[in-house]
């Protein structure tokens, strides 16, 4: 029986690294960051080749003919889905919380084919449009690798956690292009410490999955860059209320997690044929709200960030993300939490500046402001990383002002 305490007592207050072990953790940090690197590049990028190819399919034909291809693809998909995760992944979904159990308690991490599984099912699930995220699976792959790595016989205090957590720093800079949130989200989620002990192997592992992923891609950045500028800063007292009714955003759409997926397991449905019913469930948003589907970074970057959307249709992806993710993940398609919180966020973030703006409190410039200030005052409270959230919005705009924003709102949604 795993001795949590002493674990943890073990991990929190060990003693430093020699001048050796830093070296060789520093060495083995620098192939984890590479090994990241190339997998999260590998992983979005087959994500986003699905998404094109289904949406080619989509477009291919119109009437009657159209809406039965978009309802037949993710109900095919789910088929798939669930055949993969009943027969390689003990019939569940693994994640970010199977990494942080390993790295804080020593629970064993799923095997590798389990991992792949995991990832082959999140390609599948998210191409076809399951309204979940990449970046938990990602997290699920950084840690893995930073597994293996730690299964070499060196004499290294906390060699397994400190490795995991390069992995996982490496996966989130790999996916939003921001190191320096990367190595925060390792110390805040995985090792829910912060140690200058474990800082530089941290830090090499996020850089060389940044370079890399620079290098080999041209995808597009996660936030538009614009000259981002606040029309009156009275409004950070806004952002602060905001920050309250984010918290009940993220409080009623964990419930609303929680609550079916206790739903679903007590169904007589087989575990295996959930994530079809779940494909249905997503091919009629297809045809119906479109915006709510997949992983939500178009719809962000495309059509919320650039308010392009009526606040009707803001409300109903509020509220239509919420429910679309519930089935997902309660019915056993594959993939993460964090991406549809951001859309979630962000849809939260708009309707709440229309109604300043309607209310004379806001300046029609700062939309974006009031988006992204939403987007991260949702999910920080429900991936339980503020710190990282606010210091990657900074990362992503290089504005200040926004990031200042950001923490009004994520010191109170928290």
């Amino acid at each position: 029986m795993l001795d949590i305490k002493s674990h943890r007592q073990q991990i929190n207050e060990g003693g430093g690294f020699s001048i050796k072990d830093m070296v060789v953790l520093l060495t083995i940090s620098l192939f984890v960051g590479m090994a990241t690197g190339l997998v999260s590049v590998v992983f979005i990028d087959s994500i986003i080749a699905l998404e094109k190819f289904v949406a080619q399919l989509h477009g291919s034909q119109t009437g009657p003919t159209g809406l039965l291809i978009k309802l037949a693809i993710p109900t095919a998909a789910g088929l798939v889905v669930g055949i993969i995760m009943h027969q390689w992944s003990n019939g569940r979904m693994h994640g970010p919380a199977d990494v942080i159990m390993t790295a804080q308690v020593g629970s064993p991490l799923p095997r590798t084919k389990t991992v792949l599984a995991n990832a082959i099912a999140s390609v599948i699930s998210l191409g076809s449009g399951a309204s979940l995220g990449q970046y938990g699976p990602m997290v699920l792959l950084g840690g893995s690798i930073g597994r293996h790595a730690a299964r070499l016989k060196l004499n290294i205090p906390d060699l397994q956690a400190v490795i995991m957590g390069c992995g996982v720093a490496a996966a989130i800079s790999g996916a939003f292009h921001a190191p320096i949130a990367g190595v925060l989200f390792a110390h805040e989620v995985v090792l829910r410490h912060y140690s200058l002990r474990t800082f530089g192997p941290m830090t090499i592992s996020s850089t060389v999955a940044y370079v890399l992923t620079e290098l080999v891609t041209d995808r597009a950045t996660f936030l538009p860059l614009q000259a981002w500028t606040l029309g009156d800063p009275h409004e950070y007292i806004l952002f602060a209320f905001m920050g309250v009714f984010a918290a009940l955003i993220a409080t009623v759409f964990m419930r609303f997690l929680l609550w079916s997926s206790h739903w679903a397991s007590r169904s007589a449905i087989h575990p295996m044929i959930r994530p079809a019913l779940a494909g249905i469930v997503v091919g009629l948003f297809m045809i119906f709200l479109p915006q709510a589907t997949g992983t939500g970074v178009g719809t962000m970057r495309q059509e919320i960030f650039l308010d392009e959307l009526q606040t009707s249709t803001l409300l109903m992806l509020l509220l239509g993300k919420m429910l679309l993710t519930a089935v997902c993940l309660s019915f056993g398609f594959a993939g993460g939490l964090f991406g549809p919180a951001l859309v979630v966020g962000s849809a939260f973030g708009g309707l709440f500046f229309n109604i300043a703006f309607d209310l004379g409190l806001a300046s029609i410039t700062d939309f974006s402001f009031f988006a992204i200030t939403g987007m991260i005052a949702v999910s920080a409270p429900i991936i339980g990383a503020p710190v990282s959230a606010i210091v990657m919005v900074l990362e992503l705009t290089g504005n200040y002002a926004m990031a200042i924003s950001a923490m009004a709102a994520v010191a109170l949604s928290t």
